[in-house]
């Protein structure tokens, strides 16, 4: 899905504090209860959508995938990285993201 003014309307980003795991569309990781995480939701053709993302993850997008118009399509941020040079900043961001969350991906023991 691609926002964009003519694609979604309206598009509304709130901050919340995770009340359960969540799992983010940008690094494919979990977003752990109790961490804020940024909720995306809005109209699209097809109608109602929402998105979740680490705010880490949601930063990078809006900093450095943006295109000419404005527009990113959800879930990209792991594709441009792997086609992207070792030492692009959204490589080397989302790296340290997933080195971040990777401890929260470990199944929980009894």
């Amino acid at each position: 899905m691609t926002v964009c003014d003519n694609h979604v309307d309206p598009v509304v980003e709130t901050r919340r504090k995770a009340r359960k795991e969540h799992f983010c569309w940008e690094c494919g990781l979990v977003i752990p209860k109790g961490v804020l995480y940024v909720y995306t939701s809005g109209i699209a053709e097809d109608g109602p959508v929402s998105y979740k993302q680490h705010v880490e993850c949601h930063e990078l997008l809006t900093k450095y995938a943006l295109d000419d118009e404005g527009c990113w399509i959800y879930g990209s941020l792991r594709q441009y990285a792997d086609d992207a040079a070792a030492d692009d900043p959204i490589t080397v961001g989302l790296a340290a993201v997933q080195a971040k969350y990777a401890l929260a991906q470990e199944p929980e023991t009894a």
